[in-house]
């Protein structure tokens, strides 16, 4: 019950994710599909169509939808309630008004649904009662929704039923499942009722809503000798973490941190790593160390423990971890990027220098060493190197930052007209501004003053 309790607080991130993006990277596809589907000249052979055409799939996956959709698939399989977006929308009926439907087992002969009564009829509630993944209060949506389509229509889609060939043999097959999966289902579809009703309810605000905040149930004192299970922990630890709740999985993996076990520096990583995106900077460099004095090679771990270095400033501890990753991986020039970083904000320019020279030179086809070579290069009073740079970097795809770099060689070597074209340039960039530019300007003007330029701010 708790692990159903758990899927269902992440009803909203999987609503939000399905009304943000894949509802609307549907919409945009669809006059695409609209046209295939109007090429074809039987359409009752569209499925046929979608086999024999890669066209058909590669709409999805040029569009990204492909991909968001075998995600959705994933999160259904694994207990995630992706019809709520779908069925929210379907809760209006007067059917609703009583709490108890809410609640209601879904039944075939229920005189709410009996407005037509047909053999397709029949075949359409036999299949919506066996529907593994729709509770109930769903099923009654589904099937009351029917009864605001108009009658031809209606009848198209009982006819279209029946010519399916719908197999009941299988679907009551399926429902002779293990009495814990039974047990599973009844459980899962009971709470997505119970969602439901407390985030649709038409007078819901009468209720205290239990899904407003995460269920800790281990965290009750009452209970938390039921749950204290290693295993059980770990698995509600994951979850948490696998979907970005880093608070709720920092009070799981907290209770494992001094529990041993061949596993325990995964521990101490993702509980560091919850620690890092909750802020908590200098906590997450310790927990990191704790991972790293079992686990000393892993390459991820010295690589979170040099961002927590630079974060805090210590620039020359993370020089130490970027130096132990490149010792590891060679070729990594991420990492020698990294160095020259820390090097550049020690005010080592000639050592940066080499680094960023290194990592032009090994990856020829990249721009990303050309920034950090202009701004050292300018520190070191060479601003030949600097302006060749900074040509290279303004007639390829500058940024603001690259407008005001160009603006201090061109004021540095006492040219203000030039320099004030480029000023006015980065301050009209997007997301800037006369008061960025002044901050900017300020946060420059030591090094402008060791350029030679008199106090301008």
């Amino acid at each position: 019950v708790f692990v159903r309790l758990l899927k269902a607080t992440d009803t909203e991130r999987i609503t939000g994710k399905m009304e943000r993006e894949v509802i609307p990277d549907m919409m945009k596809i669809k006059p695409e599909l609209d046209r295939k589907i109007k090429e074809l000249k039987d359409l009752s052979d569209l499925e046929g169509a979608m086999e024999e055409n890669p066209e058909w799939e590669e709409v999805f996956e040029r569009s990204g939808l492909a991909e968001k959709l075998r995600e959705l698939n994933e999160l259904q399989s694994d207990g995630g309630d992706v019809m709520m977006v779908t069925f929210s929308r379907l809760k209006n009926f007067p059917f609703f008004s009583d709490p108890a439907n809410w609640f209601l087992v879904f039944d075939k002969d229920h005189s709410s649904i009996s407005f037509f009564d047909a053999p397709e009829a029949d075949a359409l509630k036999e299949l919506v009662a066996e529907m593994p993944y729709l509770c109930d209060s769903d099923k009654y949506s589904m099937m009351l929704s029917m009864n605001s389509i108009p009658e031809q229509q209606r009848a198209m889609m009982m006819q279209q039923f029946r010519a399916g060939n719908i197999n009941f043999a299988e679907i009551t097959a399926s429902s002779l499942r293990p009495e814990a999966e039974r047990a599973e289902s009844e459980v899962n579809r009971y709470i997505q009722n119970l969602y439901r009703f407390f985030n649709l309810f038409r007078r819901k605000n009468e209720f205290t809503n239990p899904f407003a905040g995460f269920i800790n149930l281990p965290e009750i004192d009452e209970l938390s000798e039921w749950f204290d299970d290693a295993v059980f922990i770990r698995e509600t630890a994951e979850f948490y973490f696998k979907r970005g709740y880093y608070a709720e999985a920092l009070a799981m993996f907290g209770r494992l941190t001094d529990r041993g076990g061949s596993d325990q520096w995964q521990v101490y990583q993702k509980t560091a790593y919850c620690m890092q995106k909750l802020g908590r900077i200098e906590e997450a460099l310790a927990m990191y160390g704790r991972s790293e004095l079992t686990n000393p090679d892993n390459v991820w771990t010295l690589r979170r423990m040099a961002q927590c270095s630079r974060m805090l400033g210590r620039n020359g501890t993370a020089i130490e971890y970027y130096r132990r990753i490149s010792a590891l991986q060679s070729d990594d020039l991420l990492t020698t990027l990294n160095i020259g970083m820390c090097l550049m904000d020690l005010h080592r320019y000639e050592e940066a220098m080499k680094e960023f020279f290194k990592v032009e030179y090994l990856d020829e086809h990249s721009d990303r060493a050309w920034r950090p070579i202009v701004w050292c290069a300018f520190r070191m009073g060479d601003m030949a190197r600097a302006r060749a740079y900074s040509d290279k970097i303004l007639a390829s795809s500058p940024k603001a930052e690259d407008y005001l770099n160009a603006g201090h060689i061109e004021l540095s070597a006492e040219h203000p007209r030039e320099a004030a074209s480029l000023y006015l340039k980065a301050s009209e960039q997007p997301g800037k501004d006369s008061q960025w530019f002044l901050k900017a300007m300020e946060d420059d003007a030591v090094a402008l003053k060791e350029a030679g330029v008199d106090d301008i701010i």
